[in-house]
């Protein structure tokens, strides 16, 4: 292992630092954006021209060294339309791991370097990623990875109200999703258990076991506090009163069967649920082709009928037979549901990874306005992309976030943040 002799740079008020080869963001021109259509001018999935290079933000961190290298979790969008990615960085901890931290960008793909040290803040005391971000309502941001759920203050610097200086700890449970109730306290999905943090981070009550040991993958909150949970394994949706106890009321005995794993959740605005995940569209030797897989229920629990067909919808990319689905929105003003996650084809021959969408209308058609026939592929030649997770703006502007392999000769390894802002309209 190469000695590190990178500087280190402490984070004022926060008790952070961090220690990267570049602070700022790099545009890197040598990455070639193609998307899986010919698209003239302004049209809905187009790469948005006003935002980083292009319509794509990378935040290229160097060198990197053994296991310490970037990787995205999550995404959400702050009040000012400001963009907050969450996951791990290289932060010269001596632990052959990242530290986790969370990232700052501004409207047109820049980092705000107000936030952290140079737009970047680094927890260096946590080894990981985080996997999931929330924003509250005064612009505090709450990340949670590992076993730790970590708060922000919109500046960058750790939260001293929460918990035990800015971070609360849930035990040895990896965290997959976290969502707010709107008094501010903190649902957690972490493995196969449901925790609730007050909004000063204690931890309230006894954690709640999902049924059949359930693997959790995703969070909801309805307007009325009850919580959503959706497992990947086996492939469920839970429903939760506002204090954590099944709610029977819903589906069956509280629990509704998915036909896929329900890797997101989100909640259309007559509070219907809708689950997204991936699903064999055709058996193929000598696997499967995978598609994007979005289905709607009524919200006592029961498939929505009018909802594509039978309440459901899959939807395979060309030419990308595995799809793995990470992120669930729906647009504010029309509602259309849009749906992202990593795209590829693995071959003898070469491999492709990339950023995948699929828009649909309210009714659950795929919409023909956007990309190519609903679908939009982003590719990076000679490089993989891993999406993490996906937000909309208030614009209705959808960003996907997520993990790119830098084309850039730095190493064998090294990775770095990357964002693609797409057009709604």
């Amino acid at each position: 292992m190469r000695a590190d002799t990178r500087p280190q740079r402490k984070l004022s008020g926060a008790k952070v630092m961090r220690t990267i080869s570049s602070s700022r963001f790099i545009p890197l021109l040598a990455v070639l954006i193609l998307i899986s259509a010919s698209m003239a001018g302004a049209q809905a999935g187009q790469l948005d021209p006003t935002f980083g290079n292009g319509g794509i933000a990378i935040t290229d961190f160097g060198i990197q060294y053994e296991q310490e290298i970037a990787a995205v979790g999550g995404v959400a969008i702050q009040t000012n339309g400001e963009i907050v990615v969450a996951g791990g960085v290289p932060a010269g901890n001596s632990n052959d791991f990242p530290s986790f931290a969370v990232a700052l960008y501004q409207t047109n793909g820049s980092l705000d370097t107000t936030f952290g040290v140079g737009g970047i803040a680094v927890v260096q005391t946590l080894y990981g990623n985080f996997a999931a971000v929330v924003i509250h309502s005064d612009g505090k941001i709450v990340a949670g990875g590992g076993a730790s759920v970590v708060r922000f203050n919109s500046n960058g610097s750790l939260d001293s109200t929460f918990d035990k200086g800015g971070i609360a700890t849930l035990g040895p449970f990896a965290i997959s999703a976290i969502a707010l109730q709107t008094d501010g306290t903190i649902a957690v999905a972490a493995g196969s258990q449901l925790f609730l943090l007050s909004s000063s981070g204690g931890v309230e009550g006894e954690s709640t076991p999902l049924p059949n040991f359930a693997s959790s993958a995703s969070l909801a909150v309805l307007s009325s506090n009850k919580i959503l949970v959706g497992s990947s394994l086996p492939s469920f949706v839970f429903r939760y009163s506002s204090s954590g106890a099944l709610d029977t009321a819903f589906a069956i005995n509280g629990q509704m069967a998915t036909p896929g794993p329900a890797n997101a959740l989100a909640l259309s605005a007559n509070g219907d649920v809708l689950v997204a995940g991936s699903l064999a569209s055709k058996v193929t030797a000598p696997e499967p082709t995978l598609g994007f897989v979005v289905s709607r229920y009524k919200s006592a629990g029961i498939a929505n009928p009018k909802f594509a067909k039978n309440g459901g919808i899959v939807t395979p990319l060309s030419g990308l037979p595995s799809i793995t689905t990470t992120g669930l929105g729906v647009e504010p003003t029309t509602g259309s549901i849009v749906v992202s996650g990593t795209a590829s084809n693995i071959t003898a021959g070469g491999s492709e990874q990339a950023f995948g969408l699929a828009r649909y209308t309210a009714l659950g058609q795929l919409d023909s306005s956007f990309g190519a026939n609903g679908t939009v592929v982003t590719s990076f030649p000679n490089s993989f992309a891993t999406a993490s997770g996906l937000a909309i703006q208030s614009d209705g502007k959808i960003v996907v976030a997520g993990t790119l392999r830098t084309p850039a000769n730095h190493g064998a390894t090294d990775t770095a943040f990357v964002l693609a802002r797409y057009l709604a309209q």
